[in-house]
């Protein structure tokens, strides 16, 4: 019988083949690049020399990596237990996260958000650190005490995908239902509600969600597995492109055929099936790719192109992947993280680097530092 873990898992986690790991934007003072120190970087800067890294996930001051034997290292501030080391030390250089407690677990997905993280392991299992101040941690328990060691999420074993930002996590199963818990002040658990939960919280009865890409504390943004793109959460600027201003509370849905997509502070970048790359909400930096500083609720395509291929973003900035292996950015460029070698806002797209074999960008939902992967 076909393992449905491995099916949804392919090409992410343990026993992908993985690449070098490239990261540029803020640095100082906590150093969450992972290079050891120094500077701000506005041109990629290689981690290490390992060419084992399958997922790059960068949060305000912390980042994380998983490679290809499942282990997870982070760096920069920690003062939650950021990065599970057990401790709450800053380090400016990739650190190994601590095993959980029942012993080596082997992770497939990750992601960062605010300070704290998650983790899905091979077994199924869900694990979580960090910061719980809002019950984001899914400990089923009133207490809101940070964790600096990865805990387990209750006893279930199929769980498959994580996605999240500051104070809030969402999930997918191996059945295809989608899952969220922590702060929902702005609908963003998309329960229907706005009372948050401290243990995980079905969205819906659907068992076809298939991918939930990046997003921000206060909007997100999830794929079913006919490509339909679904948003929910806080609408203002436009930023959920259904084409209102509204905050929504349940999923609605975004009209096309969706690759990918990716939520910034207050805007939306997302590539349809055909290649074609496009961009909605708050646009006063230039931050939806459009070319110009108009807002727009509803998607607008950047430039006529139909090769793009995956997408990410930071607080104010887009990011792309062509077919080609290119790399491409905009918006806000602070701290130089578009890594164009400036830092100067661009309302359009601008290649970073010369390279063409990219192939991933971090999941992000905040902070003015990049993270992606070359090969693999």
């Amino acid at each position: 019988m076909t393992n449905p873990r491995k099916m949804m898992m392919a090409a992410a986690g343990a026993g992908a083949e993985g690449g070098t790991l490239w990261t540029w934007g803020r640095n100082p003072p906590y150093y969450q690049m992972g290079i050891g120190g120094g500077v701000d970087k506005s041109t990629p800067v290689q981690i290490g020399s390992e060419e084992n890294w399958t997922v790059a996930t960068t949060g305000d001051n912390t980042n994380q990596w998983l490679n290809a034997d499942g282990q997870i290292y982070g760096s920069g501030l920690n003062n939650h237990g950021n990065y599970g080391t057990g401790n709450v030390t800053t380090y400016s250089s990739p650190q190994l996260m601590v095993d959980p407690p029942s012993g080596t677990k082997v992770f497939v997905d990750l992601f960062i958000g605010g300070y704290g993280g998650i983790g899905v392991a091979d077994d199924g299992t869900l694990w979580t650190w960090g910061d719980n101040g809002k019950g984001q941690l899914g400990n089923q328990t009133a207490t809101t005490l940070d964790v600096s060691s990865p805990i387990q999420v209750g006893s279930l074993t199929d769980w498959a995908k994580c996605s999240g930002c500051e104070n809030s996590y969402t999930m997918i199963k191996t059945n295809g239902t989608l899952w969220g818990m922590g702060k929902n002040n702005e609908g963003q658990l998309g329960d229907g509600t706005k009372i948050g939960r401290s243990s995980p919280v079905q969205i819906g009865s659907l068992t076809t969600w298939d991918r939930i890409p990046s997003c921000t504390q206060i909007h997100r943004y999830a794929i079913k597995t006919d490509n339909s793109l679904w948003v929910y959460g806080d609408g203002g600027q436009g930023r959920l492109g259904d084409s209102s201003s509204v905050a929504r509370s349940s999923p609605v849905q975004i009209a096309g055929s969706w690759l990918d997509a990716g939520g910034g502070q207050d805007f939306g970048i997302g590539i349809k099936t055909d290649g074609t790359l496009w961009g909605w909400g708050y646009n006063i930096s230039g931050q939806n790719g459009s070319g110009n500083t108009v807002t727009s609720s509803s998607p607008v395509q950047i430039g006529s192109l139909t090769s793009w291929e995956s997408c990410a973003t930071l607080n104010q900035s887009g990011f792309a992947i062509k077919t080609d292996g290119t790399a491409w950015a905009w918006g806000v460029n602070t701290n130089g993280c578009l890594g164009i070698s400036t830092v100067t806002n661009r309302s359009s797209p601008v290649q970073i680097a010369s390279a063409t074999t990219w192939s991933s960008l971090a999941k992000s939902c905040s902070g003015n530092s990049m993270a992606a992967i070359q090969g693999g």
